[in-house]
């Protein structure tokens, strides 16, 4: 991956996390369907595949012929190897993060396979079962903001991304007159139990992370005696409704790189003060933003961008999704001073502009589910998000530590993150369309083998999350990699762990592999690799 690739990663990474609160959920009686239909890839360099169809309520809590069609895509398991008969075990379902994140179970590209195939081997002997989240641009209906290409170039300011997101509102209200109401947590959840029943899927096993991990607890505890074990990293809790520590997640994150570096000789001897390098290169771009051009990115021609410092911040939170990026971090700051060549800034630019052109998630189901489900980032007080003394706001006190104290230098990091959270609050008064929150704001509870893997690094859904979550959970492992980020489970660790697991869910993995795992390698000079 080059660097213009990596921090193109990190330029649309940073999008609204959260944190729920809720009630209770009816559901009316089911009337789903799959549809059988081609699967445009081929099969025969693969496993056997089925692609469906499935056909379901827009709304499962009131009476309505409207209906979703989400692509479902089933790779069955080897039946046999050398000639000899494999024993099958129970499915795996894929399930996205987000709110819509994108599996691309409709794709028509073979290397897209091959590395979805490659990811999900730890799997073993078992049929492999992919879905989209309803409302994804491979559904139909589709909620996809067009409007956010409209961000692109100067000035991004808070009152354009208000302007796109009301405008992507009226388009599909008014003009495709969508029910925003149909995109809940709670119906995607209940679309992934159609799955099963209609697929005759007696038991199978949850896999999903940060977004995906709240659906696959959500269906452990709607569908318990369905369910062999549940695999979920970037752990998001439902009942993690009321959390006040919440607005300090990504100050934390920042301040565990920092100290990642200083446990370095290298990073340490290249960048002795790295926390004031980090607060000078804000203040300087607050100060005098660096003009840059974007030329030829697509067809549309190029862009010129300036980065301040609300960019450099949001670009900081989305490079701490991925240890790969992270050892970017110190270098950027540098790059911001002039102190070192002006690449860095520029591929900087050049990942926001692509971010805002082709996004792999909808910003549009994003903000319906969140805004439905009352699903709110760093809301520090029960009243907060709907308005003082709202019914569907209930107050859940979570122990997830001790608040933390920062020093001063961080209160601007801290203000952004706060400006984020009210425009996104503002907004929420417009997109939500139920009356309460379809979430159930109790803690999941279950004697079902539960499999917890969280990065240390994580800046979104940090490790205290999974030790909470594991709280009601008996017969569940938590697993800390401290030298990884959001995607903990995909490094070689986390793979060893998944596959021990599966193999036997009542047994707690060996994890020798966390103490071995090397440190985050930073890039300390130019021309580094």
């Amino acid at each position: 991956m080059t660097l213009k690739q990596t921090l193109a990663v990190a330029a649309g990474a940073a999008t609204t996390l959260t944190f729920l609160t809720g009630a209770a959920y009816a559901v009316a009686p089911n009337s789903s369907q799959l549809e059988k239909r081609p699967c445009r890839f081929d099969q025969v360099r693969l496993r056997k595949v089925e692609c469906y169809w499935l056909v379901a309520p827009l709304r499962r809590d009131v009476q309505t012929d409207k209906v979703v069609r989400i692509p479902v895509t089933v790779f069955r398991a080897r039946q046999t190897r050398k000639g000899k008969p494999v024993k099958v075990g129970e499915p795996v379902i894929l399930i996205s993060g987000g709110p819509g994140g994108r599996i691309g179970a409709i794709a028509a590209n073979y290397k897209h396979w091959r590395r979805v195939l490659k990811v999900a081997r730890w799997i073993g002997d078992r049929d492999l079962i992919l879905f989209e989240q309803r409302g994804v641009p491979s559904t139909k209906p589709q909620l996809h903001c067009l409007e956010q290409r409209d961000l692109r170039g100067n000035p991004i300011t808070e009152a354009r991304y208000v302007k796109a997101m009301l405008a992507c509102h009226y388009r599909l209200i008014r003009g495709r007159q969508i029910d925003l109401a149909g995109f809940t947590t709670q119906e995607i959840v209940s679309d992934m139990i159609d799955i099963r029943r209609l697929l005759r899927i007696p038991k199978w096993t949850l896999w999903g992370g940060s977004y995906g991990s709240l659906l696959a607890l959500e269906a452990l505890r709607r569908d318990d005696s369905a369910v062999r074990a549940v695999v979920i990293s970037g752990i998001l809790p439902p009942h993690t409704a009321h959390n006040p520590l919440s607005r300090q997640i990504e100050v934390r994150a920042v301040r565990r790189m920092i100290a990642a570096c200083r446990a370095q000789r290298k990073c340490a001897r290249a960048f002795p003060q790295l926390e004031k390098l980090m607060f000078r290169a804000i203040n300087r771009l607050r100060r005098s933003p660096i003009r840059t051009a974007v030329v030829g990115a697509d067809h549309l021609g190029g862009h010129f961008y300036e980065i301040d410092d609300k960019m450099l911040m949001n670009a900081m939170f989305g490079m701490l999704y991925s240890r790969r990026l992270i050892r970017y971090m110190p270098m950027l700051f540098k790059s911001t001073l002039g102190d070192v060549d002006r690449r860095y800034v520029d591929s900087l630019a050049a990942g926001a502009d692509a971010s805002y052109y082709r996004s792999s998630s909808s910003l549009a189901l994003l903000f319906a589910v969140d805004c439905n489900d009352r699903i709110i980032i760093g809301a520090e007080a029960p009243g907060m998000a709907m308005g003082t003394g709202h019914p569907s706001v209930v107050p859940v006190k979570v122990s997830v530590g001790k608040r933390l104290r920062f020093s001063k230098f961080y209160r601007p990091f801290q203000a952004h993150m706060k400006r984020r959270l009210d425009v996104d609050l503002k907004l929420c008064r417009i997109w939500r369309a139920t009356e309460t929150s379809t979430v159930n704001p109790e803690p999941v509870r279950s004697k079902v083998p539960v499999l917890l893997i969280n990065g240390y690094l994580d800046p979104v859904t940090p490790p205290e999350n999974a030790y909470e979550a594991a709280k009601y959970l008996p017969n569940s492992h938590v697993f800390i990699l401290r030298h990884a980020s959001h995607s903990a489970e995909l490094t070689k660790c986390g793979v060893k762990i998944k596959r021990a697991f599966i193999r036997n869910p009542g047994r707690r993995p060996k994890a020798a592999c966390i103490a071995k795992m090397k440190p985050i390698k930073f890039i300390t000079k130019e021309g580094q690799k």
